[in-house]
């Protein structure tokens, strides 16, 4: 314990216990782990991966060719969230990702007829 401060023990024991249910929570969900095991960052490093992934393939769903003039920009700002997710730099991560999705919805157009949607049938969800 903090010599003479209650409270702030008291929050860290909070934030430990947090960070012990969310790393006791992904091991229930894959017992396996990851390959470094499982840590509240390596934790967040796979949400903010799910995030990027969730991008990507909602631009290789939709081919808009009016999208190729912007396609250098997004690759960029995929890079450097990547490499701030690798560096566990999360503030920044989450900033990048909000500027990630509001670069797609302003450069991303979904209401262009020259849009093409890729629909296939995925087996395993069976859509």
């Amino acid at each position: 314990m903090i010599k003479n401060d209650l409270d702030q023990t008291d929050e860290l024991v909070r934030d430990l216990f947090d960070e012990w249910s969310m790393v006791s929570k992904a091991y229930a969900d894959d017992p396996l782990g990851s390959d470094v095991g499982y840590t509240a960052d390596e934790i967040k490093r796979i949400e903010f991966r799910k995030k990027l992934d969730t991008f990507s393939n909602m631009v290789s769903t939709f081919y808009n060719a009016g999208f190729s003039e912007y396609v250098d920009e997004y690759n960029k700002m995929m890079a450097d969230a990547d490499e701030m997710i690798q560096l566990a730099n999360f503030i920044d991560a989450e900033l990048k990702t909000s500027e990630i999705g509001n670069y797609l919805s302003e450069y991303l157009v979904l209401d262009s007829a020259s849009i093409i949607y890729d629909i296939s049938f995925d087996p395993e969800k069976d859509i």
